[in-house]
């Protein structure tokens, strides 16, 4: 499922004398915050827009951020919409007008609560599209109930937890496809094969680690080469002693450092997190 914007529209009916149908009434609507510092990032915020002059008061809105629109008693429903959309789009940034009708898009994707109409009885609040992304995964224990099995070039991951973070109860299918739609993304750690050498000039595409490793693998070969061409036993015999030094030092380093590698063959694996103790 693609990650969606919420979107809201609305539309300003008739103020009534002095405008009494707007003034000290307001609307809720839900952002999404972003903290970069924060885990998650990405939260959902409310939001309270109400309408009044300067000596209107604000109203108490529980867990919102409650933002003034300041209007006149003469202004029609056309210049409300407007002030109403310089207010919002100080907030959200995908805020337009058109006439009496205001669109008010979030800045980012997510699922939030939908928009409401608190106690504007003459504004129209009307949810076109709700946001999809979820801001924490359902997965809250991923070493206990996610797996992956790899297929060609292809790395499939399966869950035992639907996308509501319930357990799969169906015996026969209670491994599936996983099923989450997060607005951060979803992260995958990995080791990867290396890509071949075909040439001289070639860059190797492996750990740092393991660089001297392979120069002591090439200094191996290259003893045993002398090895095998040399008519002196003597130059023979220390040949063959310096290819077994580095072919040592090779295997040490490939149990050292080569141990984290997998593998890319088929079947199933269960996602395990690092020890760190």
């Amino acid at each position: 499922m693609a990650l969606a914007k919420h979107k809201t529209t609305l539309t300003i009916g008739d103020g009534g004398l002095n405008n009494s149908n707007h003034i000290g009434d307001y609307i809720i609507l839900y952002g999404v915050s972003l903290d970069s510092t924060a885990k998650p990032a990405y939260s959902q915020k409310k939001y309270a827009f109400y309408w009044g002059v300067s000596e209107t008061s604000a109203p108490t809105v529980s867990g919102a951020e409650v933002v003034k629109i300041t209007i006149g008693t003469s202004d029609s429903a056309n210049t409300i919409a407007n002030k109403t959309n310089s207010a919002i789009g100080v907030h959200f940034i995908n805020s337009s007008f058109t006439d009496n009708v205001v669109t008010v898009e979030n800045t980012y994707v997510g699922n939030v609560s939908d928009s409401e109409s608190g106690t504007a009885s003459n504004i129209t609040v009307a949810n076109t599209v709700s946001g999809t992304g979820s801001f924490i995964s359902n997965l809250k224990y991923p070493e206990n109930n996610a797996m992956y099995f790899i297929e060609g070039d292809k790395l499939a991951i399966l869950s035992e937890v639907d996308s509501s973070g319930n357990q799969n109860t169906t015996a026969r299918k209670s491994l599936k496809a996983i099923q989450e739609n997060l607005v951060e993304g979803l992260m995958i750690q990995y080791y990867a094969e290396p890509n071949s050498v075909t040439a001289i000039t070639d860059n190797l595409d492996i750990d740092n680690a393991l660089e001297l490793s392979v120069v002591d693998y090439v200094k191996k070969c290259l003893y045993m080469d002398k090895a095998g061409k040399t008519a002196d036993p003597n130059v023979m015999q220390a040949s063959m002693a310096m290819a077994t030094k580095h072919e040592r030092n090779f295997k040490e380093a490939i149990q050292r450092y080569g141990v984290r590698k997998k593998d890319k063959t088929g079947g199933s694996r269960v996602v395990k997190v690092p020890n760190l103790v």
